[in-house]
């Protein structure tokens, strides 16, 4: 499934305004956030037109680049301990369009994937997540409780006829 927005959350900042470290007047860096999918324990994002890539999280240890799906992912990072969210910062330059590709691992099973083309003024994103919707508790106990009353009124009207 695509969609426009996809599992990443944007939160555009300024690079001079926001950025931990001074970047120069022609770059912007941009948060982006992984979250709402299946824990992952990595990342991996084809950098090759970026000027930076920071994980705001700790714990996280930079690897070796893999390829999947016949592309070579230069970033990857990975932590021991699966995670649902993870806050991460891209510095690039302003008016350079250009696209990256993101994907998220369980060991190496592929939790999601996305491609996000920076246009020189906009994201366009597109996010393919494998994730699986797992029902909320509330919506099981509604469900359990909806099948007890069918079931009683079932057996309360077979005995009345």
């Amino acid at each position: 499934m695509k969609s426009v927005v996809g599992m990443l959350v944007l939160c555009l900042t300024v690079g001079l305004v926001a950025s931990p470290a001074p970047v120069q007047a022609d770059t912007l860096t941009q948060l982006f956030i992984e979250k709402n999918v299946n824990p992952f324990d990595t990342i991996a994002i084809d950098s090759q037109f970026l000027s930076s890539v920071t994980i705001s999280a700790s714990n996280w240890i930079e690897g070796n680049p893999i390829t999947y799906d016949n592309i070579t992912y230069n970033y990857v990072a990975s932590n021991s301990d699966p995670v649902t969210n993870l806050p991460f910062t891209l510095t690039f330059e302003v008016n350079t369009p250009f696209t990256f590709h993101f994907a998220s691992f369980l060991g190496t099973s592929v939790v999601e994937t996305a491609v996000a083309n920076w246009t020189g003024s906009a994201w366009q994103i597109e996010s393919s997540g494998n994730s699986l919707v797992v029902p909320l508790p509330g919506a099981l106990l509604l469900l359990g409780a909806g099948l007890a009353r069918l079931t009683a009124y079932a057996r309360r009207r077979k005995t009345v006829i």
